[in-house]
């Protein structure tokens, strides 16, 4: 009995021991975790701007802490890019953002995703006469019962307008110029313009969303793709497919847990995993060959990749549009990773920006080459190279919306556009309007 007390007793204390260097190991590890991603931070800001109460940014054009504000807006946001817009009405917006992010993605069919449907005071998504989700667009009133011209505009964030307003994207800008130069020209016409524009959205999804749409008895006279901020990643699959993946399975089988998520959520909480998972990370570059060559094979095969995305996603969408008699314009966007002036962020830009920044100006020379592409990468050039058009690390800011929204309008030829008796065929739609799509 005694002999069985001090092994029980020895290996008590190895077994406190232990834990005692592994609680005290992770700690280390949390606190070198905590350290490097502290590097990660921005500068800290200059002091808010005193006028009798405190201002919602701050000297240097970053925003006020105030509850409502993700880190990437802390990080990014530049009130000095917005023109002269009002302090208040910018806080407004970014009040705005932060709840509709609250809200994370809206499912929905064929395309995997979009935003909710959401009301603020400035930014609205709502649903179309089909339950499909879409922006807002500030189209001008038709007094006069004029034809309708319609014209769907497809695009990433930057066509959705993130942290802007509805009445400052390029959409509502360009119902505003289009029907001023139908007025001048005298064309007894008015144009509206949807924005089915879309966070994360790259031109396999937009091409899917317009069949959605036309199968959903949607009829526009033209539509405009404004594309090249989003690519496809290595497997042409829209974002957030990893997750779907696994809660499709889910659903299936509710009585077994999933262990690679439930694992991959521990290695984010426990130090020690995360470690392994970074070493994991690193042992998998080994290989037989050098890893300079696998990272320039790698790069080779995404440059195909992504100039044949861009190039079949047109073809097929230029046959979608002659099978339905629809006028499509293909635009290359500003990028700002493309060649955007770096001194004009309010913070400088961080390494993995940089190298992001390379593969964008290899990739877009490509993108211009291609026929059919109406290219206003050069945009940036002609705004003024010492003047603001981003808003936050690619976004565009309102002014810059409406100078994009007057050069896209100068390659629409109005004559050529013929108001169709129906844009929106309930006879010719495949299915009844959705109604699954809540608002929160």
């Amino acid at each position: 009995m005694r002999r069985f007390k001090e092994l029980y007793h020895a290996a008590a204390l190895l077994v406190l021991n232990t834990v005692i260097v592994l609680i005290g190991f992770n700690a280390l590890l949390a606190f070198l975790f905590w350290l490097i991603e502290r590097g990660d931070a921005p500068p800290k800001p200059a002091p808010p701007h005193q006028t009798g109460t405190m201002a919602p940014f701050h000297q240097d054009g970053s925003p006020v802490d105030n509850g409502k504000r993700f880190r990437y807006q802390l990080e990014w946001s530049d009130f000095d890019a917005y023109g002269t817009q009002d302090q208040t009405f910018v806080a407004e917006v970014l009040d705005d953002f932060y709840e509709l992010g609250q809200q994370g993605m809206a499912y929905q069919p064929w395309v995997l995703f979009s935003e909710p449907l959401f009301q603020g005071k400035h930014v609205t998504v709502e649903a179309d006469p089909r339950g499909i989700p879409r922006r807002r667009t500030i189209n001008p009133p038709n007094p006069d019962g004029r034809p309708v011209v319609t014209i769907l505009a497809l695009g990433g964030s930057t066509t959705f307008g993130y942290n802007v307003a509805d009445e400052q994207t390029w959409s509502s800008y360009l119902a505003q110029i289009l029907n001023e130069r139908a007025r001048q020209a005298r064309l007894n016409i008015h144009v509206a313009v949807l924005n089915y524009g879309r966070g994360y959205y790259y031109p396999s999804q937009e091409v899917m969303l317009l069949v959605d749409l036309l199968r959903s008895g949607h009829r526009p006279d033209a539509v405009i793709f404004l594309d090249g901020m989003n690519w496809m990643d290595t497997e042409d699959v829209p974002e957030f497919y990893k997750r779907a993946e696994r809660e499709f399975h889910n659903l299936q089988f509710t009585d077994k847990p999933d262990h690679r998520q439930i694992l991959e959520q521990m290695s984010q909480k426990i130090p020690m995993l995360r470690l392994a998972q970074a070493i994991g990370r690193r042992l998998s570059l080994v290989d037989q060959r050098s890893v300079a060559q696998r990272h320039a094979d790698e790069r080779h095969l995404g440059v195909n990749h992504i100039i044949n995305g861009f190039r079949q996603n047109q073809a097929i969408a230029a046959a979608i549009c002659r099978l339905y008699a629809i006028s499509p314009l293909f635009v290359l966007q500003p990028h700002a990773f493309y060649n955007y002036p770096v001194h004009l962020y309010r913070r400088p830009l961080p390494n993995e920006a940089l190298a992001w920044r390379a593969t964008v100006q290899q990739i877009y020379p490509l993108l211009m080459a291609e026929p059919g592409m109406v290219n206003l990468s050069g945009l940036f050039d002609l705004w003024g190279k010492d003047k603001k058009a981003i808003i936050d690390e690619l976004h565009y800011s309102p002014p810059f919306h409406h100078f994009l929204a007057a050069q896209i309008a100068d390659h629409i030829d109005l004559s050529k556009l013929h108001p169709r008796p129906l844009h929106l065929d309930e006879d010719a739609a495949t299915g009844l309007p959705r109604n699954s799509t809540q608002q929160n």
